[in-house]
């Protein structure tokens, strides 16, 4: 019997899954990340095991979609675009990304 002393993954914050669809991964970078086999969210990577397991389990679901939606279109507004239509296509598609949050 080993002595685990790594901590236990919560279930995805997005669509619920758990035990066996949330996954550990380490990358050849020697970085990690955690990941639902379910949705596909993950992360990011992380230096360590520890690291991953802890970002994974402080994130919390909606919040951080909006923070991540927030984050992504003050970007938008930095992207020069020749036609102008590149960022117009991005921030419809978070508009639609909104309304289903919105649901």
């Amino acid at each position: 019997m080993t002595n685990d002393t790594r901590q236990k993954l919560k279930p995805c914050p997005f669509c619920g899954a758990g035990k066996g669809d949330v996954m550990v991964d380490m990358f050849m970078d020697d970085t990690w990340s955690v990941s639902c086999g379910n949705c596909g969210c993950d992360i990011g990577s992380h230096k360590t095991e520890q690291w991953a397991r802890e970002a994974w389990n402080k994130r919390s679901g909606y919040e951080a979609v909006v923070k991540q939606r927030d984050e992504l279109l003050e970007v938008l507004d930095h992207i020069a675009c020749h036609d102008g239509h590149c960022g117009y296509v991005a921030k419809q598609a978070i508009a639609n990304v909104t309304k289903e949050m919105e649901k």
